[in-house]
C-alpha cells in the first residue's frame, strides 16, 4: 500500500484517516487503492463530475503517471469535454472508441 501511495503522490499519507484528507488527497487515494492490486487496466469513471475540478485533475495527472511508468491500460469514462480530461486524452494519444 506505500508504494501505491507514493505512486500517486502521497507517500506520507499513509496513516492518514479519510477525514485528515482533503478533496485531493481522498481522490488519490481512491487510486492508490485500486492499483495495490497491480491491475491491467485502471478504469477511471468520471473522474471530474465524481471528485470535482481539483480532486478529478489531481487524479488524471495521477493516471497519466502511471499509463508512462507502468504497464497500465487507463480507460476514462464521463465527461471529456472537460479542459483536464481533454488535457489526459490527449497525452494518450487521443480517443480509443469502445469495441
Amino acid at each position: 500500500a506505500t508504494w501505491a501511495l507514493a505512486q500517486v503522490g502521497l507517500p506520507d499519507r499513509a496513516h492518514a484517516m479519510p477525514d485528515e484528507l482533503d478533496e485531493r488527497e481522498l481522490a488519490l487515494a481512491m487510486v492508490a487503492r485500486a492499483i495495490v492490486a497491480d491491475p491491467y487496466v485502471l478504469w477511471i469513471e468520471d473522474p471530474i463530475g465524481r471528485f470535482g475540478p481539483v480532486g478529478g485533475s489531481a487524479v488524471l495527472d495521477a493516471a497519466e503517471r502511471l499509463r508512462l511508468m507502468e504497464d497500465f491500460t487507463v480507460v476514462l469514462t464521463g465527461d471529456h469535454q472537460s479542459p483536464e480530461a481533454r488535457r489526459f486524452v490527449a497525452s494518450a494519444g487521443g480517443f480509443r472508441p469502445r469495441v
